[in-house]
């Protein structure tokens, strides 16, 4: 496992959809510090029920970590058997994302506004955004999940932030955050809290 990782991008055509293309393990571990691999083996099962058999992920602040949400998805039980994932960033990492599921061996569609890939049996279609949170949550449907990492200090800026978060998430959604939603009525659902590196892991329901 690296202590230094070193994200180029590249030009990666869109192959289609495999099914049977899954991805390396080893390869997926070259993305993760030695401590983060640590710390992901801390992460069991989360059980959670949806009414849907697709679901949609909104990650905000995503940089190019593709692959940690994708991971945290594929721990829910019973398992999602398609995702619409909406990542927000103001700056422009589709194409290091891209990259990223090329080398894990991932084969990728294009589809209008992203990409289509399986994840292990996992039919997942990716929406990238380049643009600030707030203007994207003013617009933005409601999701069956909220994810986040490492987004503290963005979301400090703005009080209201967490309370949108919530309302904006459906009735029995997921807030899987590694900081903050203490106070928004969420049913909490037991976790490793060394999963966040503030020692506040929250997985929690809305009721």
């Amino acid at each position: 496992m690296p202590n230094l990782i070193i994200f180029e991008e590249k030009e990666v055509l869109a192959l289609g959809l495999n099914k049977e293309k899954r991805p390396n393990a080893e390869k997926v571990k070259n993305y993760f510090f030695d401590d983060e691999l640590e710390t992901l083996n801390c992460l069991q099962t989360i059980e959670h029920s949806f009414s849907t058999a697709e679901i949609s992920v909104l990650y905000p602040g995503c940089g190019t970590d593709i692959l940690t949400p994708l991971l945290y998805l594929e721990r829910i039980t019973p398992r999602i058997e398609q995702i619409t994932l909406h990542f927000v960033d103001i700056s422009d990492t589709f194409a290091m994302l891209k990259t990223i599921l090329h080398e894990v061996g991932v084969s990728f569609a294009d589809v209008e506004g992203g990409i289509q890939f399986y994840w292990q049996d996992m039919l997942v279609r990716l929406l990238f955004y380049q643009q600030n949170i707030a203007r994207f949550l003013a617009n933005c449907p409601e999701y069956h999940i909220y994810f986040e990492k490492c987004f503290r200090i963005m979301k400090d800026r703005m009080p209201e932030y967490e309370s949108v978060i919530y309302e904006k998430l459906v009735t029995s959604g997921l807030v899987i955050s590694d900081s903050g939603f203490l106070d928004v009525g969420l049913e909490r659902i037991s976790v490793d809290l060394r999963l966040s590196a503030y020692n506040e892991m929250m997985v929690g329901r809305k009721k």
